[in-house]
């Protein structure tokens, strides 16, 4: 299934065969044989009338297609490149990571945009989601990592490591008390989220930091990293 941003969102000549498939239903399923033929008629007729008006008069043809252009501009996905996504905990929303700068909070069953979060200078290129509250760590572009308050947009934490360079990855140890982060230095810094700050710094030798994972049982916070040169370390 392919979830499209912003959800549902549909172009003109989706919505328009939409409304085709539904009327085409009707006819076969609602109308005898002698309804049919009279709307096959009617609709051959418009179509050809509609035609000849947009070949007699440009004006209009250029008016329909900017109707449709515009309704296309307004609901198309316009936040940039999705760059990360995320499950929040217990629910069923989901975050997402975006090139413009900024994090969103999705409901997953209505596909209502509950909250934008604003605060990257730069694409959002990572996002890990506390295991047992509503919120987020995102991580971009900036070498920054924050942590956002999903439900009411309020930035909680700034980890702030330019000399880093770009965040790639983010993790959230088990019991969500420390943030480890891979960025473009080669470096895995391992963040404490209660006081915001650095704990400990590792060097992989491997390039840019481009994947995270976190052993959630024995051994516990077991660090998993890939790397640009193609391999994944243990710590």
């Amino acid at each position: 299934k392919v979830l499209r941003l912003p959800y549902n969102a549909r172009t003109f000549d989706e919505v328009r065969g939409f409304i085709k498939e539904i009327v085409l239903k009707f006819r076969a399923n609602a109308l005898n044989g002698g309804q049919r033929l009279v709307e096959e008629r009617k609709a051959k007729r418009k179509e050809a009338l509609i035609k000849l008006a947009f070949a007699s008069d440009p004006a209009l043809a250029a008016k329909a297609k900017g109707f449709a252009n515009g309704f296309d501009f307004f609901k198309w996905n316009r936040f940039g490149d999705v760059n990360a996504v995320a499950y929040t905990p217990a629910r069923y929303n989901f975050v997402t990571a975006h090139s413009d700068g900024r994090v969103r909070y999705w409901s997953a069953l209505t596909g209502t945009l509950l909250m934008v979060m604003k605060g990257h200078q730069g694409p959002v290129r990572a996002l890990a989601v506390l295991p047992d509250q509503q919120q987020a760590l995102s991580g971009g572009d900036d070498g920054t990592v924050r942590l956002w308050d999903l439900e009411k947009g309020w930035q909680l934490l700034l980890l702030y490591q330019p000399f880093g360079g770009g965040v790639r990855a983010v993790a959230v140890t088990p019991g969500g008390w420390r943030a480890v982060v891979g960025s473009d230095d080669g470096r895995i810094r391992i963040w404490s989220l209660k006081g915001g700050l650095l704990r400990c710094s590792i060097q992989t030798g491997g390039g840019p930091v481009r994947g995270l994972d976190l052993n959630p049982s024995a051994p516990l916070n077991q660090i998993l990293a890939a790397g640009q040169d193609g391999y994944v370390r243990v710590y």
